[in-house]
């Protein structure tokens, strides 16, 4: 992770509240999801309306590298903060350069995490009188209350990360209050994939990836739940954890030996929590071939980047594809109206499907 602490400009400095008056704040870029080798990285420039009203923001972009260097096809994959921030990020990644290649590299992500240095790994006063709150309505199971306060919450805005990543979590106990699970699944990940140590740590993020592997599991999205089972195993004293899931991986790891097809329900949503973006739904598939079934809605196109190549089409329901690569090294993309919703089935490779018959062949003749 690379860190930048800069400064703001003096037309920064007259625009900040008196709390911000000193201007200064700090950039942080992940670069882990980068396959690429960048020669040239612009500074990502924090937003001008970020100052004015105190608000931090962080974006996880995934773009493709062309053959001459340059950083193409940009996907904006989650934010918080809204848009000036997407802008802001996109803007960094266009600018920057790579090393030249024969081919393109498909699939490269980066995180950029926007911080004002004032506090921003506590919480302040407002914020715990809100969350307390809502808090209480989801105990309560008051849905109606829990939702009014919370959506009042993001109204306000001003929230550092350390908030945003708190807020991301209620948010989803109040869809999951709802019933909307996958609603509940979307802001689990975002709180999860943004929050630092301090803001979810320990017994907080073991329960929080637990939740997350539960909502993969019944969902169908068994490559992007083996990906949380191992992040949970990595945290330290998960064991218990991971026993009382035991059941579930078993159950994903039956379902992926078997030859019936895989299950995977989405919902397209809109990464940023604001009028603008481009709605998108993905996951890491855990097959090769897939199709698409019932579709409810505006579901457009979709895009899978893997490791070396990228296949794009249609969404059509019965239409059949295959990925180009391993699909444990790709991501399925895909794009329409927000709140439309579909089904992709994975199938067993025609690959697979005839070296077991062979087998079958074989094991009647011996």
């Amino acid at each position: 992770m690379r860190y930048l602490t800069c400064i703001a400009a003096l037309a920064c400095l007259v625009a900040a509240p008196a709390a911000l008056a000193q201007g200064r704040y700090e950039m942080a870029v992940d670069t882990e999801g980068l396959v690429a080798v960048p020669v040239n990285e612009a500074e990502p420039q924090f937003p001008s309306s970020g100052f004015r009203n105190g608000q931090e923001g962080w974006v996880r972009v995934n773009f493709v590298v062309s053959p001459d260097g340059r950083a193409t096809d940009p996907i904006i994959l989650d934010s918080v903060g809204g848009a000036a921030f997407e802008r802001a990020a996109l803007d960094t990644v266009e600018a920057w350069n790579f090393e030249a290649g024969e081919v393109e590299i498909p699939s490269n992500s980066v995180e950029m995490r926007f911080k004002l240095r004032q506090g921003s790994e506590l919480a302040n006063r407002n914020f715990l009188r809100r969350y307390r709150s809502i808090m209480t309505h989801v105990v309560e199971e008051e849905a109606e209350l829990a939702r009014r306060q919370l959506d009042r919450a993001v109204e306000i805005g001003g929230w550092n990360l350390y908030e945003e990543a708190m807020l991301n979590l209620m948010a989803g106990r109040v869809e999951g209050l709802e019933g909307d699970t996958l609603e509940k699944l979307e802001y689990y990940l975002r709180a999860e994939a943004m929050a630092t140590r301090q803001a979810i740590d320990g017994e907080s993020r073991r329960r929080a990836l637990s939740r997350i592997f539960e909502m993969q599991h019944d969902f169908g999205q068994y490559g992007s739940a083996l990906q949380t089972m191992a992040r949970l195993k990595a945290e330290d004293g998960s064991e218990s954890a991971v026993e009382a899931l035991n059941p579930r991986l078993e159950e994903l790891q039956a379902a992926l030996a078997s030859s019936d097809p895989l299950t995977v329900m989405g919902t397209l949503f809109t990464p940023c929590n604001c009028d603008e973006g481009r709605p998108l739904w993905y996951y890491q598939p855990a097959r090769s071939e897939f199709s698409f079934a019932n579709v409810g809605g505006n579901v457009e196109s979709f895009e899978a980047r893997c490791g070396a190549s990228r296949l794009s089409g249609d969404v059509e329901a019965g239409s059949r594809w295959t990925l180009p690569d391993d699909p444990a090294r790709c991501e399925i993309f895909v794009f329409g109206a927000d709140g439309a919703s579909f089904e992709i089935l994975e199938h067993v490779s025609s690959e697979t499907t005839a070296r077991h018959q062979r087998s079958n062949v074989l094991d009647r003749t011996n």
